[in-house]
């Protein structure tokens, strides 16, 4: 979530379009969303202004695409990710691009 997403949010609050109860349950996870295996950064890019960065190196496939799901709404960079994960993230996220570095590990943002 970054500042725009809470502006819509609390604007909407202001007009009446969206009850106090459905706001609150819409920033109930900042900052942290705890999936049990990975706890991912809500307030990352309101703090620095750069998204929450999936470390992929040691995690499984499911986890990394768990982590993805969680994250669509937002900014993604995942860093040290295999040709294969790319794959499978690129099914649930079209947009998503991945970047091929030599003598590197490779990295994919969305």
């Amino acid at each position: 979530m970054n500042k725009e997403d809470i502006r819509v949010i609390l604007e909407k609050v202001k007009k009446g379009e969206l009850e106090v109860d459905a706001a609150a349950s819409s920033l109930k996870d900042l900052p942290f969303k705890d999936l049990g295996f990975a706890k991912v950064d809500n307030h990352r890019s309101l703090r620095n202004g750069f998204p929450e960065v999936i470390y992929c190196e040691g995690k499984s496939l499911a986890e990394i695409e768990g982590i993805v799901k969680e994250m669509l709404k937002h900014d993604i960079l995942a860093s040290r990710a295999e040709k294969e994960v790319y794959q499978r993230i690129k099914e649930i996220a079209p947009e998503a691009v991945y970047h091929e570095r030599p003598k590197q590990k490779n990295y994919f943002n969305i």
